[in-house]
């Protein structure tokens, strides 16, 4: 296992945390060859925000060699995605002009840029019991050591900690192994959007708080009870009762069409969104053509989530 720490993000993380989104853009792969005249697109959306919105959701994994990793949530989608309409999005339409010509020529920049412009974002319900969300995306060099599985952990206790019920994330239909994992986890099935083989699938958790502890006991973290879920709780343990092989497993499909997890948003990237993930993003445009603008791009983040809901 390598020494990598998860700790809470801080500004000066902003770039490299866009370059983990950048290197996980291609449905959980290398993105950067996509990207190349402007490396950043992805991570306006799906990295940018959490960072400036919710600090103290937004967890990052270091290693020797830098930012590895990330795992991003929001506490309550809807505020979250309000705040990104009145000060993050604004700004990204006056800096970058929506594409123009056909959207079947598009670029994968391009294809970011009209998701500035047109988001959409999309909540699953009962929204009461899920209403914050999350998506991770981790470098391949951390694959398979149980990074994604206890960066989860930190996110999800941290939601729970300031009172969330519970959260959900979005992720590719083809995204098997990363079901697989979520649902291990403790998150069921919600709700399905698209067809059997384009569309996306949105799964929720909800947190359960263990009585405090005793004199005979702490919980984890000082003193705090632990989060399990009804599944964790019969297996015995908290949250990432997966095994390295299943989380590695979910640690490289997790992206959204990748599936990263993959936030919540519909955004249509088909790239990112993966276990932490960010939720799909569909644009007006793409939702009506029933499907991502070039298959075999765009990048998911929530944008069909970027994310990396990964596990591992």
């Amino acid at each position: 296992m390598s020494g990598a720490i998860i700790r809470l993000a801080e500004p000066a993380d902003g770039p490299g945390a866009y370059y983990v989104c950048l290197k996980t853009g291609d449905h959980g792969a290398d993105g950067e060859p996509f990207y190349r005249e402007d490396p950043d697109a992805l991570g306006r959306i799906f990295v940018g925000p959490y960072l400036a919105f919710e600090p103290l959701h937004s967890f990052v994994l270091e290693d020797g060699e830098g930012i590895c990793g990330y795992a991003l949530g929001a506490f309550d989608s809807r505020a979250f995605y309000a705040r990104y309409e009145a000060e993050w999005r604004p700004d990204l339409c006056a800096r970058y002009p929506a594409p123009q010509e056909d959207p079947q020529r598009w670029t994968r920049v391009e294809q970011a840029y009209s998701w500035y412009h047109h988001p959409d974002y999309f909540c699953p319900e009962p929204y009461e019991a899920y209403p914050s969300h999350l998506h991770i995306d981790l470098l391949p060099r951390v694959h398979g050591q149980g990074h994604g599985r206890r960066m989860l952990e930190r996110l999800m206790d941290s939601l729970r900690e300031r009172g969330s019920p519970g959260a959900h994330l979005g992720m590719s239909v083809r995204n098997t192994r990363a079901y697989g994992f979520y649902m291990r986890l403790g998150f069921r099935e919600l709700v399905r959007d698209g067809t059997d083989t384009d569309g996306s699938i949105y799964m929720g958790i909800a947190f359960e708080r263990r009585k405090p502890a005793t004199e005979g006991g702490h919980g984890r973290g000082g003193g705090h009870g632990e989060v399990h879920t009804t599944e964790t709780r019969r297996r015995g343990g908290t949250f990432g009762v997966a095994g390295m092989e299943e989380a590695e497993d979910a640690e490289k499909g997790t992206s959204q069409r990748r599936g990263g997890t993959e936030t919540p948003w519909r955004c249509s990237h088909g790239v990112h969104g993966g276990a932490g993930g960010h939720g799909e993003v569909h644009t007006t445009e793409t939702r009506r053509r029933g499907g991502d603008r070039e298959e075999g791009d765009m990048h998911g983040g929530t944008a069909r989530g970027h994310g990396g809901s990964g596990g591992g």
